[in-house]
């Protein structure tokens, strides 16, 4: 099982894999520490009861100020609902949808 490691001084990444069918997909969430904590992507949800227990022994779900999704697949959102419902001082921020000509 994988567990969180630190990847820089301030960042934790929470590292996830699912099985395909030539191997594994990574499926990674980071928190980063600090001042403001911020999660970056909240996994599948298929991890949900470890991703919970591995983000929030990182960071308490109250200090949490921001939750950044990259993009909304699947795999980037799938315990976003936890998430919030978790962390009631948080600000959910999300990049644009890309720009499709009509």
């Amino acid at each position: 099982m994988l567990r969180p490691h630190r990847i820089a001084p301030d960042t934790v990444l929470i590292p996830r894999l699912i099985q395909v069918e030539n191997g594994y997909t990574a499926i990674h969430t980071m928190v980063i520490t600090g001042k403001e904590p911020v999660l970056v992507d909240t996994g599948a949800a298929i991890h949900r009861d470890a991703w919970r227990e591995d983000v929030f022994s990182v960071v308490d779900p109250r200090d949490v100020r921001w939750i950044f999704i990259s993009h909304d697949d699947a795999d980037h959102i799938g315990n976003l609902d936890t998430a919030l419902d978790l962390c009631p001082n948080a600000t959910l921020v999300t990049a644009p949808r890309p720009f499709s000509p009509p």
